[in-house]
């Protein structure tokens, strides 16, 4: 009769106690992808899938587990934001705790208060759903959506807690977590140009980008430097930017391309290793001189005239003139111009000649 008064005792105190409390603990989340194994009591939220669009409808599991200790109590103080979620109902119908104390619901602040309880020995039945909590979706979010408040040093007032039929009223809440899917992070990869491929000039980058949540942005780079951004993908090549591989250094080049989501997460692609192969222009003229008949020679009758010419590139052709005017072309070495004297009065007359390469550049002997 002293343990049943006692635990009368224990549960008033225990209800006033979380009645009047304003000031909140600080909350420790665990999200982890395994769990060690417990010897104490756990508190955890569990949502079935990991993110939710705006105007959804969706409920998050609160589940004890009692790691066979018996557990005569229990309260959850959970935050959420509010600019995010509207709850829209705690239920509480299901569990073991049989008997509410206190349920409350504050939209404005953002907080959900459940405290419930068992007469001894309490509940021991390993995992044991506290509430199902029904919700709305403001706007797009990513789990948690609903945060534990525990710390194992708050006043039980202030914290989440798992009251032990010890006779005590130990919390032997060791620690609480959420459980929900993981949301991958976006995936991308660069689908053109391929590994090893030489460019030149202008080319299209093209990548393929894929997110549960969307994708709002592919940014490329070329060697960490960002070349464009595309937002807007078309389904012949998705993603694409014009890369000028002109402005690019002859040689090797790296390119990558970063996907975010609509939360902002980002992934950046395997790098693609391409070899830019640029036609350097060629603005260096010829060399050209006249190496017979030699400056001030007296001719007659027909004269051999040979040239001598050379480039970085080659030599397009050679035209020989007398007096500015133009005789011949030769396209091929040795360069020469049989030159008919005769047609011409006797004197003084200027000989010349003019080498080009292909690309345009010539250059005249000097008179």
């Amino acid at each position: 009769m002293k343990l049943a008064a006692w635990k009368s005792y224990l549960i008033i105190t225990f209800v006033a106690g979380f009645a009047a409390a304003l000031i909140w603990g600080a909350y420790v989340s665990w999200y982890p992808t395994g769990k060690a194994a417990d010897t104490a009591p756990t508190l955890h939220t569990y949502s079935a899938t990991g993110f939710h669009k705006m105007n959804d409808s969706f409920s998050t599991d609160v589940i004890l587990n009692t790691n066979s200790k018996d557990v005569v109590a229990v309260q959850t103080i959970l935050t959420y934001d509010p600019a995010a979620i509207e709850v829209t109902g705690v239920d509480t119908a299901t569990t073991l705790f049989n008997m509410e104390i206190l349920k409350t619901t504050d939209n404005t602040s953002g907080k959900v208060f459940i405290a419930l309880s068992k007469p001894t020995p309490g509940v021991n039945s390993g995992s044991e759903k506290i509430a199902t909590i029904t919700a709305r979706a403001k706007k797009d979010f990513l789990e948690p959506g609903f945060n534990l408040t525990f710390s194992s040093t708050a006043k039980i007032a202030e914290t989440s807690a798992a009251i032990l039929d010890d006779g005590m009223g130990t919390n032997g809440l060791s620690r609480v977590y959420a459980e929900f899917p993981a949301v991958p992070a976006p995936t991308v990869s660069i689908t053109s140009p391929v590994s090893g491929a030489t460019l030149s000039g202008p080319v299209q980058i093209s990548a393929n980008a894929q997110s549960s949540l969307g994708i709002t942005k592919v940014e490329f780079f070329a060697d960490g430097t960002l070349i464009e951004t595309d937002s807007s993908p078309t389904d012949s090549v998705g993603y694409s930017v014009t890369w000028d591989a002109s402005k690019a250094a002859n040689g090797n080049h790296i390119l990558t391309a970063k996907a975010c989501d609509t939360f902002a997460r980002c992934t950046t692609s395997a790098g693609v290793t391409v070899s830019v192969s640029n036609v350097v222009p060629d603005t260096t003229p010829p060399t050209v001189s006249i190496s017979s008949p030699q400056n001030g020679a007296t001719v007659l009758g027909t004269v051999s005239i040979s040239v001598t010419a050379s480039d970085n590139v080659g030599v397009a052709k050679v035209e020989f003139m007398i007096d500015g005017s133009s005789k011949s072309t030769d396209t091929s070495s040795p360069y020469a111009y049989s030159w008919d004297s005769t047609n011409v009065s006797d004197g003084s007359h200027i000989l010349t000649a003019k080498a080009c390469d292909a690309a345009g550049n010539c250059a005249t002997s000097s008179a």
